[in-house]
């Protein structure tokens, strides 16, 4: 190649950078997808959009993220990772997490990209300052509360924050689009099947204890515990998305399954013993006297990403164990999404569960809720 066209191939790059990556220059506002501003790296869309020529090297600081690069087929390009991410492989060094990174050990790494979900306040200044400096995007997305605002990462992206897809950023359209049609025909064939339940019990879904705190309306996990798992939350008339309970208020909501989605937690004792199990003592409520208190302890049940389905099938096979063979049909090519499932010594015999009000009908995951 002559040196002329080399020289107008510089040109015009340089133009695309001055367009679309003012902020990566001297005095670019700050980085926020959360609050709106413009991301470090924005078009995300050139496969090596900052180092011309130089594969992926990818640095990711939300497992919900990890997740889906693994999914997608890019676990050999990830070079970092944050504390605790159980979805990346154990041999990626870690980096530090979203709030305090370890820059030594970032830059260590010469990442291409560094993936976040970062809160309102934004990614860390240190991180947009190298990154100007360092040549590497930063590409942030908003925490998804939604079903349909997991499957906007791998299609779609924020546009109104001016972020791509996931797709775009690693330069692999077709993957991401095609594991988010994969992820939407999982969970319609799921919910097909659990429509046909014999009854929809009233579930609480628990994710911390002392005391006992659940997951309530506008969450993930209530999305796709109601729509397609065929069962009510009790939870789900709480004002907030994480409520606590005593046991008062445990007796109201009078659960026919408790789940205890608690990653990595060691198993149940039976309840009398159980310090976790306090305020289910002695209650007469159809959980306890059912035995329907589980504990489901997979790494990865509170990730919103594209494990969606094994997460809402693990879920679906507690509420309506009857339909478990129906379940594995449904969710085929998704993983198990729970390393333990553990009950307590049942403290009466079971009965049958009697039906209760069906919640409204699912809206479609690719749509936001109205």
């Amino acid at each position: 190649m002559c040196a002329r066209t080399m020289r107008m191939l510089w040109l015009a790059a340089a133009a695309v950078l001055l367009m679309f990556g003012a902020a990566r220059g001297e005095g670019a506002p700050a980085t926020n997808a959360a609050t709106g501003t413009a991301p470090a790296e924005w078009p995300p869309r050139a496969r090596v959009p900052l180092r011309f020529g130089a594969p992926l090297r990818i640095v990711t600081l939300a497992p919900a993220l990890t997740q889906m690069l693994v999914d997608l087929g890019h676990r050999d390009e990830l070079v970092g990772k944050s504390e605790y991410d159980t979805a990346a492989p154990a041999s990626v060094p870690v980096v530090g997490n979203y709030l305090e990174v370890q820059m030594e050990r970032l830059l260590k790494l010469h990442p291409t990209h560094v993936l976040m979900m970062p809160g309102k306040e934004g990614p860390p200044a240190r991180l947009l300052e190298a990154a100007r400096r360092y040549r590497f995007g930063v590409v942030t997305y908003p925490y998804p509360n939604t079903i349909a605002e997991v499957l906007r990462i791998l299609e779609g992206g924020v546009p109104e924050l001016r972020v791509a897809d996931l797709g775009g950023v690693l330069g692999d359209v077709e993957s991401s689009h095609g594991l988010r049609r994969q992820i939407i025909g999982k969970l319609s064939r799921l919910k097909k099947v659990c429509d046909a339940g014999k009854s929809r019990p009233r579930v609480l879904m628990v994710i911390g204890t002392g005391p006992m705190m659940a997951s309530g309306p506008g969450t993930v996990l209530d999305e796709l515990l109601t729509g397609y798992c065929g069962a009510v939350n009790a939870a789900g008339g709480a004002s907030v998305g994480a409520p606590t309970y005593n046991r008062e208020s445990m007796l109201k909501l009078a659960p026919d399954a408790v789940l205890l989605l608690l990653p990595d937690a060691p198993p149940l004792q039976a309840i009398e013993q159980d310090s976790r199990l306090a305020e289910l003592r002695g209650l007469p409520i159809n959980a306890v006297k059912r035995n329907r208190v589980v504990l489901l302890a997979g790494s990865q049940l509170l990730l919103p990403s594209s494990n969606l389905p094994a997460v809402a099938a693990t879920l679906a096979r507690e509420v309506h164990p009857e339909l478990s063979a129906e379940i594995d049909k449904a969710v085929a090519d998704a993983p198990a999404a729970t390393a333990a499932s553990t009950q307590p010594a049942a403290t009466s015999a079971p009965a049958p569960g009697a039906k209760d009000n069906d919640p409204a009908p699912a809206h479609d995951p690719a749509q936001p809720k109205s």
